[in-house]
């Protein structure tokens, strides 16, 4: 921004030279005399002119300013941001237009008073911890925000602050982010529809494998077998138990697609029941032991997150088999508050969270596409491993309330 300031030596040199050859124009000589008047009123025109070239330089000078401030404060108070000035205590000291048409105030009536007044109860104490780190770290923070309730509705905001640690203040950008709430909620209630969709067709499709193309297998089987040995040659007989033990093959790996499309255990009977059939099969199949721990609490999920979690164990587990180098691990089910939490458990090599960080999803350990997946759901994954000390991989699911619960928890 501009500033004017008084006149060095050099610069009112130059002014009293200049308005003494703006005079001298306007008179063609002045006349050699020593009268004090004559010379008194040649140094007041001077001083005149002088006055009149320092205004004019101030008038231009004052209209640039004008200018400047009128583009500041177009660009502040009408950014598609909203601009704060909060101190310590949350207090707004300055805030833009956009701002206090976010807090669905006018400015006049929202200086001078705690940010804490215009946001969601439920994120009060969160405001109280992002202030505190904001004046305690030197780079900026960054969290989300409701505002609200206000008419009936809230706003989801964006805040990001930097402190200005000299000054006890810090700068704050706030953006409204409700409709990439909005269609980050309806992106997630797509992929819950898809996944619904997804559960059912499976199911259709392994009961139809079961009911029809496993039975036509076994009924074949049990024809071959009625053939009678004296009724047919050794070479025949031969090819009949080879045929026999392809069809017996057959029939094991469509029970075992059946039970991959839709585990008749998680259907009939839960998850737990699926995961403690799936144990049975680990040790069956690799010799690896599975230890199963449920807490007992009912666990209520939309339909077909079942089968949701119980591939993700899977996957798990046979990451566990492949990389982990030991022979056992342990999965616990456990119902917090209104979530799901499904912890995998082992005491093998662990690995090195950086080389998560680098591409281990590219390694086949698919817990990208795991992550990606309770994601959508509102969900999560999170990984806690040293390298030597083994791994804990916890996913969390929301779980359906029954609506008792939900009363009473209003």
């Amino acid at each position: 921004m501009n500033t004017t300031s008084l006149p060095s030596e050099t610069e009112a040199a130059e002014l009293r030279r200049r308005a003494e050859q703006l005079l001298a124009e306007q008179k063609q000589r002045m006349p050699d005399t020593t009268d004090v008047t004559e010379r008194l009123l040649h140094e007041l025109q001077v001083h005149k002119i002088e006055l009149e070239m320092q205004n004019e330089e101030l008038r231009l000078g004052r209209d640039q300013l004008e200018t400047a401030l009128e583009r500041y404060t177009e660009l502040y108070d009408f950014a598609p941001v909203g601009y704060l000035t909060l101190n310590q205590s949350g207090r707004i000291l300055e805030i833009n237009l956009t701002g206090a048409a976010m807090l669905s105030r006018v400015r006049s009536v929202i200086v001078g008073r705690p940010l804490i007044d215009y946001l969601d109860s439920a994120n009060r104490e969160r405001l109280r911890w992002h202030l505190r780190e904001t004046f305690r770290e030197a780079g900026k923070v960054t969290d989300e925000f409701k505002i609200g309730p206000t008419n009936n509705s809230t706003r989801d905001i964006l805040l990001v602050s930097v402190a200005s640690a000299d000054r006890g203040i810090c700068h704050s950008i706030m953006t409204d982010i409700s409709q990439r709430k909005q269609m980050d909620k309806k992106m997630r209630e797509l992929a819950n529809e898809l996944r619904v969709v997804e559960a059912r067709e499976r199911h259709n499709l392994a009961q139809e494998l079961h009911d029809n193309l496993c039975q036509l297998v076994a009924v074949a089987k049990i024809k071959l077998s009625q053939f009678s040995k004296t009724e047919i040659t050794d070479i025949q007989t031969q090819k009949i138990q080879e045929i026999s033990y392809l069809l017996e093959s057959t029939l094991k790996s469509m029970n075992a697609m059946v039970f991959q499309l839709s585990p008749p255990m998680l259907d009939n009977f839960g998850l737990y029941a699926a995961l403690q059939a799936l144990a049975a099969e680990f040790k069956e199949q690799y010799g690896f032991d599975v230890h199963i721990i449920d807490d007992g609490l009912e666990k209520p999920l939309p339909q077909g997150w079942n089968i949701i979690l119980y591939r993700a164990v899977r996957e798990l587990l046979i990451n566990t088999i492949k990389h982990a180098d030991v022979t056992m691990a342990e999965v616990e089910i456990r119902r917090i508050g209104n979530e799901i939490r499904i912890s995998v458990r082992d005491k093998g090599k662990g690995f090195d969270n950086q080389v998560l960080a680098n591409g281990l999803y590219a390694k086949g350990f698919g817990l990208f596409s795991i992550k990606d997946q309770l994601d959508q759901l509102g969900g999560s994954l999170a990984i806690a491993t040293v390298p030597g000390e083994g791994a804990n991989v916890t996913l969390v699911l929301p779980i359906a309330l029954p609506q008792s619960e939900l009363r009473e928890g209003a």
